[in-house]
């Protein structure tokens, strides 16, 4: 891993040095490693940010297995707003911070399971919404299940979630 950050920050300083230069324009590169995302920004002045991921791969199999309890046979569209409903709790200081404690939290997103499969198609929705979480994406809204955000609850009427801000 050593090796890896030896080479991003050599690549850091020749992106640097090339744009103080004007020889070159990057607007944004991410790359992802074990531990995070390194995030280079540029817009007029250059700012370089090292931003660390908010989600590990439990995170990724919890939320695929809150979504296969809460949202199996539902559209891909409907299974993004349970991702999105933890996600918007994890950053509204009422609930706990973490995905992990949003999802266990006493009678909360019942349908997770830890026994529940982790399906390659539902686990693959997950890492990108969790992608456009960490780069600072709104959550999508959908008629009529989730006309606005924020969405922090939802209710189940056995063929769709209908979202809500309030309990």
């Amino acid at each position: 891993m050593n090796k890896q950050i030896s080479w991003i920050l050599i690549l850091l300083i020749i992106c640097n040095t090339l744009l103080l230069i004007g020889l070159v324009y990057v607007p944004i590169i991410f790359f992802r490693f074990y531990t995070g995302n390194i995030e280079i920004k540029t817009s007029g002045s250059v700012k370089v940010t090292i931003k660390p991921s908010s989600y590990t791969d439990a995170d990724i199999e919890m939320l695929a297995k809150t979504v296969y309890g809460e949202a199996r046979g539902c559209t891909t569209e409907e299974q993004r707003l349970v991702i999105w409903t933890v996600l918007q709790r994890v950053d509204d200081k009422r609930f706990p911070n973490t995905i992990e404690a949003v999802i266990t939290s006493p009678n909360q997103f019942v349908g997770f399971c830890n026994n529940h499969p982790i399906i390659a198609e539902i686990s693959n929705l997950v890492e990108i919404e969790l992608f456009a979480w960490t780069s600072g994406s709104s959550p999508p809204t959908l008629e009529p299940y989730a006309k606005q955000v924020p969405y922090l609850f939802f209710h189940g009427d056995g063929v769709n979630n209908w979202y809500r801000s309030s309990y």
